[in-house]
């Protein structure tokens, strides 16, 4: 599966609101659309814990979101603290239709994704996210803000697309130490630098 559609929606003038319709309406006509174009790029991984020898008596430890990369192989782009988990093992639960109920294994391997094509964003600006709201979440949901505000509790490692479809950080759960739920994301540079300054030791999750 190639993840061009999450970098690339192609959405356009695909949402042009007439003199009758309210700005709401359009807005939410164009969430719908990012979220029906690139739910199929996002997975929920499951790590878990060999109890015994025996691969199936596992035991999951941490829960966290994901979503293909790669332009040519099936990469997935995940927050770095899951691998720190204990878990021996990965599964990536699939969002389109009965292959979620399929647990896809994945294996650690070193990989070096392709430059990431994040487009600039400002404070201020409107984003979208979309990924599984925790552990006990069987479905994905979606949540729009702008870029000084968005983050909800449980989206660890959801892409963060722009209101034009294209890739522009993801989400990177935190608390303050206060301890109110307060989460931050990674920006699509950011991501980018880290990838060419890792090279080809990037400890990564490929399908």
């Amino acid at each position: 599966m190639s993840s061009d559609r999450v970098l690339d929606l192609n959405l356009d003038r695909l949402i042009d609101p007439g003199p009758g319709d309210g700005v709401r309406t359009a807005l939410q006509e164009l969430c719908k659309l990012i979220f029906n174009r690139s739910k199929n790029l996002v997975v929920k991984i499951v790590g878990c814990k060999r109890r015994q020898e025996s691969t199936s008596d596992l035991e999951p430890v941490i829960y966290l979101n994901g979503f293909f990369y790669s332009n040519s192989d099936p990469y997935i782009l995940t927050c770095a603290h899951g691998l720190k988990s204990g878990a021996t093992d990965f599964f990536a639960l699939m969002s389109d239709g009965s292959a979620f109920n399929d647990q896809v294994p994945i294996k650690l391997e070193p990989t070096h994704p392709p430059q990431l094509h994040g487009a600039m964003e400002a404070v201020g600006d409107s984003t979208y996210m979309i990924g599984f709201a925790g552990r006990d979440a069987p479905q994905l949901s979606s949540n729009s803000g702008t870029i000084s505000s968005v983050g909800f509790m449980g989206y660890s490692g959801s892409p963060i697309l722009n209101m034009d479809g294209f890739l522009i950080g993801m989400v990177q759960a935190g608390h303050d130490p206060n301890g109110s739920k307060q989460v931050t994301a990674i920006p699509a540079q950011g991501i980018n630098m880290f990838l060419q300054t890792c090279g080809d030791t990037l400890p990564g999750i490929k399908v």
